[in-house]
């Protein structure tokens, strides 16, 4: 069966948003990767995760970015963190960050007309197949005829984190940053679907809890849309490798609510669809349509995950998909749970 996650655009961008904008885990991973004479002249649990966003739109398909406001010593200064989600190393990175650390420069002495500007660490992410192999120094994109050239030239380094790198015993981090960072590192392995068992059993103390539920669903959506090498089948079974008779719940729970979540962000796209023909008999049509595909593809994920992928699930998929009465498609979840088996799951969809 095809994912039908695969649809999300940028994945990997998302991923990254999700996880590293919980205060939690931006404090663990600065906290466990920064070098030591860095981390340990910051107040970690001062950090603030700033709205600010510099990369442009053209460049987002390649990079995602958050900016930490962080204090250093009695002033505050800035962690950058680039993420680059594209299958290469790009060679114009330093420029882009100059660019970026520049505009932060430029809003802080907006704010702050007087006084030394703030020290700013540029991290960079990255995640592929292919090891990164462009120089970490600024200098290193100019041509300098001889090294006097230098004086006359700005000069930094970025910290790399090239996952390619790390074994994944050398992946450090509490929890929730060591599963993310392991399956970030392991999404384009055509051998993921086997390695879930271990990533999920880290987790494991976690699965009761509702923070634990709540980082299932964004596992779940990163890797159905961020890989073709798993299914649902293949998460339902490591999910109940690690969580045995609760792992069928978990499941449900977290089907369950990425349904809401589709059906949230269908309906939104089908207002904006509506709007933008300006035609209010659209937008009716735009909201009816995002509310039926998104709860019958929340369906089909629950119906795939509980059963299995057999002629009979594929049957139920079938019936759902001639439905377009959002109700009727609501009242389904709950018969979807309270079904035993595939066969009663079928004569209830039929009566």
């Amino acid at each position: 069966m095809e994912n039908q996650y695969n649809k999300i655009q940028n994945p990997h961008d998302r991923f990254f948003k999700e996880t590293w904008t919980n205060p939690e885990v931006a404090r663990d991973f600065l906290g466990s990767y920064l070098p030591s004479k860095i981390s340990s002249a910051m107040n970690l649990d001062s950090l603030e995760i700033c709205k600010d966003s510099f990369v442009t739109e053209e460049l987002g398909e390649f990079f995602s970015d958050i900016l930490y406001k962080i204090g250093i010593g009695e002033e505050s200064g800035y962690v950058y963190f680039l993420f680059e989600h594209k299958s290469y190393p790009d060679s114009g990175i330093h420029f882009q960050l100059l660019q970026y650390i520049a505009e932060i420069w430029r809003q802080h002495r907006k704010e702050n007309k007087s006084g030394k500007l703030p020290p700013i660490i540029p991290l960079v992410l990255y995640h592929s197949e292919k090891r990164w192999d462009v120089d970490t120094r600024f200098s290193s994109a100019v041509m300098l005829p001889n090294e006097s050239f230098l004086e006359f030239t700005p000069d930094f380094r970025f910290i790399l984190y090239d996952l390619s790198r790390y074994s994944d015993d050398d992946i450090k981090g509490e929890i929730l940053l060591k599963v993310a960072l392991l399956i970030m590192k392991h999404i384009f392995d055509e051998e993921l679907a086997p390695k879930l068992p271990g990533i999920f059993k880290l987790f494991e103390d976690l699965l009761s809890k509702d923070t634990g539920l709540k980082y299932i669903e964004t596992l779940l959506k990163y890797i159905l849309s961020g890989t073709e090498s798993v299914n649902e089948k293949d998460l339902a079974s490591a999910l109940k490798q690690v969580a045995g008779p609760k792992g069928e719940a978990i499941i449900m729970t977290a089907a369950e609510r990425l349904m809401q979540i589709g059906r949230e962000e269908g309906i939104q796209k089908g207002l904006q669809q509506g709007i933008q023909q300006g035609i209010q008999q659209g937008l009716q049509q735009g909201v009816l349509k995002g509310s039926v595909e998104s709860l019958a593809e929340g369906l089909e994920l629950a119906i795939s995950i509980k059963f299995g992928e057999t002629i009979e699930t594929k049957t139920a998929m079938d019936i759902i998909k001639s439905i377009d009465d959002p109700s009727r498609l609501r009242d389904l979840k709950q018969i979807v749970k309270d079904s035993m088996d595939i066969k009663e799951l079928l004569a209830r969809l039929i009566s």
